[in-house]
């Protein structure tokens, strides 16, 4: 970063399946921003219990958001597939968000939510880590309740991949997220956090909250070797619902190393608002 001063930014995610043969899924994440923020996912899935072909899901999610306030939230939910949509989740989140001394003294406030859920998730690609053709798109709505009024959260994810003459890739992405109240404000601590590797590269990890955003991704790459590839891209994020009102961007290049059990993946990003100060993410995926 500028002004000589690094900061880091650690993260760690585990994915256990099938280790018991009953295609069973544990999911852990943990990350860690700066000093004051931090989060715990925890996943564990069970697709076929006693033979039924309706699988059952359970998530855990706390957060520590800037060191402005907690949240935290379970759910619970009932998992099957369907020809045309594929998997399909139906269930039921409850949680809450409680402020810090520092958030309360910037007028942050407890909130408690609970709300059903439904999920859709199609995905065609032909690899897990890294993949070169497919599909894959998620759609998710929460309907329900938060300090005794109405809310509705929707969450959508596209990402397309192509591969020409084997060595051109080519993906684009478009995520848009957002929480609507028809009658009362949305609280601060349920924004929409973006910003960082997973969302918008060049930028720092949840450096913009918005009740809603959208952003779009482009990517190509060019395949040195069957292990090695490089890639340029190019992220364009927006808060507003016209999308060509107001823009952030974030590009770069990065480097792969690519072999049957490990992914080592090097990505250095710029953005419009601050092009000297850099980001460096690095990637290491291994499976076994």
């Amino acid at each position: 970063k500028k002004k000589e001063k690094i900061n880091l930014n650690g993260e760690i995610m585990i994915h256990l399946e099938n280790y018991f043969k009953e295609a069973e899924l544990l999911n852990f994440h943990w990350k860690k921003i700066g000093s004051y923020s931090q989060l715990i996912k925890i996943n564990i899935g069970i697709p076929h219990p006693i033979g039924w072909n309706i699988g059952i899901n359970w998530y855990y999610n706390f957060e520590i958001i800037n060191g402005l306030y907690t949240t935290s939230d379970v759910e619970y939910s009932f998992k099957t597939f369907l020809p045309i949509i594929h998997n399909l989740d139906l269930g039921y989140i409850y949680g809450s968000t409680t402020p810090t001394l520092k958030g309360q003294n910037r007028n942050y406030q407890k909130n408690t939510f609970q709300a059903f859920s439904l999920k859709t998730k199609k995905d065609s690609r032909n690899k897990r880590f890294f993949p070169t053709r497919g599909l894959l798109l998620k759609n998710q709505i929460n309907a329900g309740l938060q300090n005794k009024s109405t809310f509705i959260e929707i969450k959508n994810k596209i990402s397309f991949y192509h591969l020409f003459n084997n060595k051109i890739i080519f993906n684009t992405k478009y995520i848009v997220e957002g929480i609507f109240d028809p009658k009362n404000k949305i609280p601060k601590s349920r924004l929409n956090f973006f910003g960082g590797t997973s969302t918008l590269r060049g930028f720092n990890e949840n450096q913009f909250s918005s009740t809603q955003f959208q952003i779009i991704t482009l990517e190509t790459g060019y395949n040195i070797s069957s292990f090695f590839q490089t890639k340029l891209f190019l992220n364009i994020a927006s808060k507003e619902i016209n999308f060509f009102a107001s823009n952030l961007t974030g590009y770069g290049f990065g480097i792969y190393q690519i072999k049957n059990n490990s992914l080592i993946q090097i990505e250095y990003a710029l953005s419009n608002l601050s092009p000297m100060d850099g980001k460096l993410h690095f990637k290491w995926i291994s499976s076994f």
